[in-house]
């Protein structure tokens, strides 16, 4: 016996076996099924871009420290600002509605910090906390101007003034300011101060709020107690901002004021709430598209309803394995894996097609066996390929796109045993009638086709040839993009408020964030210190135009 008689003899032994044992067969499947979508039901899915990004690579883990360590990825930015082509709103209406704003967002248990108004007390208590670290921030340039203001003649100007004020505004803070300080020693703390005042010019400090440079607009932050990347909060926190805007804005204060707002959790949200509807959206498509073109293509009806069969077993047992390894998933990955069910629904059609297509009017488990029989190796072979090509995608240093890999492979093994093991067993026999024709005739389409190359002679080869030429001139012109915002799924609002705040406020709030890190305090002061210096050179340079340092 040859080689290809034996294997024929053993599918024509597993397939018989499999049809004397249907009932057993398709109870166990129905079984498997039901843990299967039970297990899937457990899977978390992550909306965050940010699971895309290599975790592993330093950048990205540097990136992440700066941000979570830091909290700006979580904090709140809101905009109060007239209208467009409101000329009248006056600078108390802006305060009146962010004061009425930040009544709201302090009654909430959804926010630890507000950031809105700086008052006299607290630049006092400030100056008192710096008096107390006097010594740390002394530096050579204090030195040498304490030892320029000790100079007999400077002594003698300096209390000079001092009389002259004590003469004039005879007060009791005078006198203790006097007493307290009377070099001024305390001067060289408010430069300071001013030193590390952002150097933009975007932003304005009136009535101790910060305004845009044209007095239109009013900058309030928030830090939210939770984190962005909570998803039942964000909705909560977006929910509670958005009914509290709402009721703040409705209310008229003789100008139409306009409040928008930024921040991670509205970010998560839409990334959530718009990736979810593109999975359910796109499945969906794919899905009736197929159906579709089963209709057009199959004599029976009911071999359409079939032939989805493989791609949504696939799916329930790619879900359900990865669950048991896995709960947590990205979102962007499953719904890069839609694009799977025009894969996964190939080996049914394979099958189905070939059994549609007998002239038999009815086909009977001989016939099953015999076209199983026939497709198997092709079949086990194309699937091979194909895991293999998603399983490269295990070498990625993407989380995201191993997921992906995964997630891709398991859904078409599934689909290839279901093709194989289930779908035939519930394949109806045809009606004893007239055979019906299909509503398009697919296979009428290739017979002209191979018949104009075979007539053509290298014709065919040529045009090949032009096409790939012109295919890498194209790849040439090719660029990738490296902003993962891009990835980010914003609603139509949240893009508006975004080009809103950032339009007033963007250059104050577009600045790169530096962090040292070292296992003792005085180490990282050191360490900060030394890259003021080396930050302070590249800006006498040009190439920086303002610091901040805070340590």
């Amino acid at each position: 016996m040859t080689g290809k008689d034996a294997e024929k003899g053993f599918s024509a032994a597993l397939f018989s076996r499999l049809f004397r044992h249907r009932a057993v067969v398709l109870i166990t499947s129905i079984f498997l099924i039901f843990l299967l979508a039970l297990s899937s039901m457990g899977i978390k899915l992550e909306e965050d871009i940010m699971d895309l990004l290599p975790l592993d690579d330093p950048v990205v883990q540097k990136h992440h420290a700066v941000l979570k360590g830091f909290d700006r990825m979580d904090m709140t930015f809101f905009d109060i600002g007239a209208e467009e082509n409101d000329e009248t709103a006056s600078t108390d209406d802006l305060i009146f509605t962010a004061d009425r704003l930040v009544e709201q967002l302090s009654s909430s248990s959804l926010f630890t910090d507000i950031y809105y108004k700086w008052d006299d007390n607290a630049l006092f208590e400030g100056l008192n906390m710096l008096r107390e670290y006097r010594g740390v921030l002394f530096t050579e340039e204090d030195e040498r101007e304490i030892e320029k203001r000790l100079i007999p003649e400077e002594l003698k100007t300096t209390l000079g003034n001092w009389k002259r004020l004590l003469t004039e505004t005879p007060t009791p803070v005078i006198s203790q300011a006097f007493y307290r300080d009377p070099l001024s020693l305390d001067s060289l703390l408010l430069a300071k101060i001013t030193a590390m005042r952002s150097s933009d010019t975007s932003i304005v400090m009136e009535k101790g709020r910060i305004f845009s440079q044209d007095m239109k607009h009013l900058l309030i932050l928030a830090k939210p107690r939770h984190a962005g990347t909570d998803n039942k909060r964000a909705t909560e926190l977006v929910t509670f901002i958005d009914e509290a805007i709402k009721k703040i804005t409705s209310t008229d204060v003789g100008h139409k004021l306009h409040i928008a707002y930024l921040g991670s959790h509205r970010f998560s949200l839409d990334n959530s709430t718009m990736i979810k509807g593109d999975i359910k959206r796109t499945i969906s498509i794919s899905l009736a598209a197929i159906l579709i073109l089963s209709l057009l293509v199959y004599r029976r009806p009911i071999l359409s309803l079939l032939t989805v069969l493989p791609a949504l077993f696939g799916a329930f047992f790619a879900s359900g394995i990865i669950r048991l390894f896995s709960p947590e998933i990205s979102a962007i990955s499953i719904g890069c894996g839609a694009m799977l069910a025009g894969i996964a629904v190939d080996y049914g059609i394979h099958l189905l097609f070939h059994i549609d297509e007998s002239t038999k009017l009815e086909h009977d488990e001989r016939e099953i066996i015999k076209t199983l029989g026939r497709l198997m190796r092709p079949l086990l072979f194309g699937v091979c390929t194909t895991v293999a090509a998603f399983m490269s995608l295990q070498v990625s240093l993407m989380p995201g796109l191993r997921q992906l890999g995964l997630f891709a492979a398991l859904g078409i093994t599934g689909a290839f045993v279901f093709t194989l093991f289930i779908l035939p067993l519930i394949i109806p026999k045809r009606a004893a009638r007239p055979e019906r024709k299909p509503l398009f005739m697919v296979t009428n389409l290739f017979p002209p086709y191979f018949n104009w190359i075979s007539k053509s002679g290298r014709l065919p080869l040529f045009l090949i040839l032009i096409i790939t030429v012109l295919s890498f001139y194209g790849l040439t012109g090719l660029e990738f993009e490296g902003d993962v915002q891009k990835l980010n799924a914003a609603s139509k609002e949240t893009r508006k408020d975004w080009k809103e705040i950032v339009s007033n406020f963007g250059s104050a709030m577009s600045s790169t964030s530096v962090a040292v890190k070292s296992k003792r305090t005085e180490d990282a002061l050191k360490q900060n210190d030394l890259l003021y210096d080396e930050l302070l050179r590249l800006k006498e340079k040009g190439l920086i135009s303002g610091i901040q340092s805070v340590s």
